[in-house]
């Protein structure tokens, strides 16, 4: 009865830590952000899962300008993000959702790319210092 017991418990022990192998083996993939604006730079990046409600803080260490390209390391999943440029005059913020990084991805940020696709962007003028 004893040697069932230790075989039932390998066997067990066996197909769950074969079965369970994506828990401890996490894939990681570069999020890159290029700024091909003419005139704008980014200011900020925040990002979240789809599944969260809350945003990241700020992934920026400076601001990025045109030509100039950023890189986030994250796990495999959903991703939303808020990216935030500016110009003299006004501050935009984009709103990129439902991005699958399930490999290395690259996202092209502008103000024209985004004005016309269905991304949300928000528009604020900037206040002036006096």
């Amino acid at each position: 009865m004893k040697r069932l017991i230790y075989i039932f418990a390998f066997i067990t022990a066996a197909v769950l830590f074969s079965g369970c192998d994506s828990l401890w083996n996490v894939n990681y993939h570069y999020v890159t952000f290029s700024n091909t604006d003419q005139y704008k730079y980014i200011t900020s990046v925040y990002y979240k899962t789809t599944f969260e409600s809350r945003w990241s803080k700020d992934q920026t260490d400076s601001d990025i300008y045109p030509g100039e390209k950023m890189s986030l390391l994250l796990s495999e999943g959903t991703y939303d993000f808020e990216i935030i440029m500016e110009d003299e005059d006004y501050s935009y913020t984009f709103y990129q959702e439902n991005i699958s990084v399930y490999s290395d991805t690259y996202l092209d940020v502008c103000y024209d790319c985004f004005k016309d696709s269905k991304t949300k962007v928000e528009i604020k003028p900037k206040v002036k210092n006096l």
